[in-house]
């Protein structure tokens, strides 16, 4: 249990959390995986994201009435740096709570890939991702042919899980020199 407000382990056990889970996740999942690892006062956790927010390590952004975080690549070049300091017994206690968690969720969300054939040479492709009767996440895309556009449908029903908060985080960062 690290029950100290000023230590950094905090922090980053929630940099740690959100790396690993590898999608957005709401603040409901968030504080049942770190508190199910580290017992803590809720007003020091919410300290913990609002400093970690502020700092540009996370972001947060509202779809359908719900606040998701995600680690911005600033988080994860910190994590990287200092993940020697969170023990190995709270990354595995995470680990093994975040599986559960995103098992769960996985089973919440649909994703889906719809074709509508314009001509011979252009295939519009409609990927999305939707929790229950709300979509998260639609992406319209062009494809020149129509292996081009399968290819498209399988990369997204393989990879939208991680695709999603990449192009969260290009979406939201201020930066103008995003590394793609």
């Amino acid at each position: 249990m690290i029950n100290d407000n000023s230590n950094p382990e905090n922090r980053l056990l929630i940099l740690y959390i959100l790396n690993k889970a590898n999608i957005p996740v709401t603040i409901s999942n968030l504080t049942d995986i770190y508190f199910s690892i580290n017992e803590i006062n809720y007003f020091y956790f919410q300290q913990f994201l609002s400093d970690l927010k502020d700092k540009e390590f996370i972001n947060i952004f509202e779809e359908n009435n719900k606040h998701y975080y995600i680690i911005t690549e600033k988080g994860k070049s910190t994590l990287t740096d200092l993940m020697y300091l969170i023990p190995s017994v709270m990354s595995v206690a995470a680990d093994n709570a975040i599986q559960k968690i995103i098992k769960g969720l996985k089973y919440e969300l649909s994703i889906t890939t719809d074709f509508i054939i314009l001509d011979a040479n252009k295939i519009n492709v409609k990927c999305n991702i939707d929790e229950g009767s709300s979509r998260l996440f639609s992406l319209e895309i062009y494809a020149g042919t129509m292996e081009q556009a399968r290819k498209i449908a399988e990369n997204w029903k393989n990879n939208s899980l991680k695709y999603y908060p990449q192009i969260i985080n290009l979406l939201t960062n201020d930066d103008d020199s995003i590394d793609i």
